[in-house]
């Protein structure tokens, strides 16, 4: 009798406990199902905005123009100084998705050689940036970056001697002309944007300081283009 009582009690202690432990293990196991098709849904979602949203490696060629200097240059005698001047420049850049997150720009473009203000001084321009952009904007065929970096700008002055003839009072004088040429260079540093619409075209717009840390030497450009995009299809990785 004593036997029975005691296997009754041990039942009354040991099955309660087991269920508890069963129950516990199923709601467990339910918890665990429930984060990892949350976690798969997430995954899902990621690879789908990732495939609709890529990002392209690109080559791009452009025209556009550089007004050079602006408010700096004089331009007539009454001492009136150039705005915007039209300057033509032919542009090469290439534009590589880091991560998805930032963009590696760099930049070649020249100008077509041309006379200013004086018709026997030639300007030529040739430079070359190194950008890094983040997009503020990024859309399946729209996409808005924000680029900024340095640039070398050389400058390129040529003359083909001779002489001139100003007035000088009731007479004229013959004034000698340089003979030969001369290249200052600077470097420049490149705050700028780039909006693409639709899928091989995007417009630029940067603004190019000269001498950023010098008040008085300190001078502004602006470079606007229109460019088509050529799709890279391989690219160096990093």
């Amino acid at each position: 009798m004593k036997k029975i009582f005691v296997l009754i009690l041990l039942s009354m202690i040991v099955l309660p406990s087991g269920y508890a432990q069963k129950s516990t293990n199923k709601k467990g196991v339910a918890k665990f199902k429930k984060q990892n098709n949350k976690s798969k849904k997430k995954t899902k979602l990621r690879a789908k905005v990732k495939k609709q949203f890529k990002p392209r490696n690109d080559f791009a060629f452009g025209i556009g123009n550089l007004s050079q200097f602006i408010n700096k240059i004089q331009d007539d005698d009454s001492g009136g100084k150039r705005f915007l001047d039209i300057e033509p420049v032919f542009l090469f850049y290439d534009n590589y998705f880091f991560k998805e997150k930032f963009i590696i720009s760099t930049d070649l473009g020249f100008t077509i050689p041309k006379s200013g203000r004086d018709e026997n001084i030639r300007r030529f321009t040739f430079y070359t940036n190194l950008l890094l952009g983040y997009p503020l904007y990024f859309q399946k065929h729209q996409k808005l970056i924000l680029k900024g970096g340095l640039g070398l700008y050389f400058t390129k002055l040529s003359a083909d001697g001779g002489s001139q003839s100003l007035g000088n009072g009731t007479d004229t004088i013959d004034f000698p002309l340089p003979n030969g040429s001369s290249t200052s260079q600077n470097l420049v540093t490149v705050l700028g944007t780039e909006y693409y619409f639709g899928r091989d075209f995007s417009l630029r717009f940067d603004t190019l300081t000269y001498n950023l840390g010098d008040s008085e030497a300190r001078a502004f450009s602006l470079f606007l283009s229109a460019n088509y995009h050529f799709k890279v299809k391989k690219w160096f990785k990093f």
